[in-house]
């Protein structure tokens, strides 16, 4: 959902076991004209019988005016050759060693429709956390709210002070550090990936 939401992909569902006309036309008409969200109806007609119930739903809005707007192949996951040609020359550099080294520790790498994030594994097996992204042309990104949902041993705010004090981050709201990466900065962009992988390293032991 973290992902779906940071990329624009937001898909909108009115349910009710009846929809008037209107809003059938009203959510027709939003999801022919909104490329970026799917705005769909769901009708979900009771039939009760001897000794059963049954729930019919029914789909409203996939017309073909909306299927040639949105066509499957738009939201495919971007591979990692696609990623790197939509970014800058510099960004493609970094983020070619940044996935190499994350995949190298055994970190989880998850592409979306234009970006990826890196995926570490918490301790106590409380699964994986989404901590770093990165999306063309050359953003680069340390986000906290997983790690502030876990029950993680680590001073989190000490880590923020730690990564603002490299001067490559700002702060973009209460969970994520971002910086766009430059030659000026990619020296110092390097050095955060490789202390906050080797800050996860020591957390999860």
């Amino acid at each position: 959902m973290e992902n779906n939401l940071r990329q624009g992909r937001i898909r909108l569902i009115f349910v009710a076991d009846t929809l008037p006309r209107e809003l059938r036309r009203l959510i027709e008409f939003l999801n022919e004209k909104m490329a970026d969200v799917e705005v769909l109806g769901v009708e979900v007609k009771q039939f009760v019988g001897p000794g059963q119930t049954a729930m019919v739903p029914r789909v409203i809005g996939l017309t073909e005016a909306a299927r040639t707007i949105k066509p499957n192949a738009s939201r495919r996951h971007v591979t990692r050759a696609e990623f790197l040609e939509n970014c800058s020359p510099e960004a493609a550099t970094f983020f070619a060693d940044i996935l190499d080294g994350a995949a190298e520790k055994g970190h989880t790498i998850y592409w979306g429709t234009a970006g990826f994030s890196i995926r570490v594994l918490l301790p106590d097996g409380q699964g994986l956390a989404s901590i770093l992204y990165g999306q063309p042309p050359d953003l680069f990104q340390f986000y906290f709210s997983h790690l502030e949902r876990a029950e993680v041993p680590a001073d989190l705010t000490a880590l923020r002070r730690q990564l603002l004090a490299y001067g490559v981050f700002r702060e973009t709201g209460k969970k994520t550090l971002t910086a766009h990466i430059t030659a000026a900065n990619e020296t110092a962009l390097r050095q955060v990936n490789t202390f906050v992988l080797d800050w996860v390293d020591n957390l999860v032991k």
